[in-house]
């Protein structure tokens, strides 16, 4: 290669782009002060881009129903402040229809489908957990009478009752036990 076209040649070596003369290549020169206000820059950035991360995943694992769902339930609606780790809220899963609430969290193509409604008498929610569950438990040190079981469909539900609203979780994922364990303690 002739020395007047080795200058025009450039090489990535290393992420930083060197310029031939003759044979030997040459990196550029930075100052050192341009490599502190570098440093400093790419610090700030990845703090900001860990910061912006963290809001994401944090809201992404908590429900936020739109105002005109949560005006429209006629019980007091209890969502969970947490859901399980790597389940997603989604948005427009969200319905009211008939006195009902419905939402899901999605992992994957696990779901976890989540049910309010106004408390009925407790009658019928002890006929629900016989006819509509098997190996049933009553959960202890969570916030709400709750109960834990498999469905007679397939899968597994909780049943959650409070002072006013009765709450219907259920999933098919492999973990459900921990999953709707997790979310009773989160209500």
């Amino acid at each position: 290669m002739h020395a007047s076209l080795a200058f025009l040649f450039h090489k990535k070596r290393h992420g930083v782009v060197c310029y031939a003369s003759g044979m030997n290549l040459h990196e550029p020169k930075v100052p050192f002060k341009i490599k502190i206000i570098l440093g400093t820059a790419l610090v700030m950035v990845a703090g900001i881009g860990t910061g912006v991360g963290f809001g994401w995943y944090s809201a992404q694992r908590s429900v936020e129903l739109p105002g005109h769902v949560l005006g429209g339930a006629t019980f007091d609606v209890h969502l969970p402040k947490e859901l399980p780790p790597g389940y997603a809220f989604v948005p427009k899963s969200t319905a009211l229809d008939e006195g009902v609430l419905a939402y899901v969290a999605t992992k994957g193509r696990a779901q976890i489908i989540f049910s309010e409604q106004l408390r009925p008498a407790d009658k019928k929610i002890e006929d629900f957990h016989t006819e509509n569950m098997s190996n049933r438990t009553t959960l202890t040190n969570v916030p709400h009478r709750s109960v834990i079981g498999d469905s007679v469909t397939g899968g597994h539900i909780l049943s959650i009752v409070t002072d006013t609203t009765w709450l219907i979780v259920s999933t098919t994922a492999v973990d459900a036990d921990s999953i709707l364990r997790f979310i009773a303690q989160k209500l």
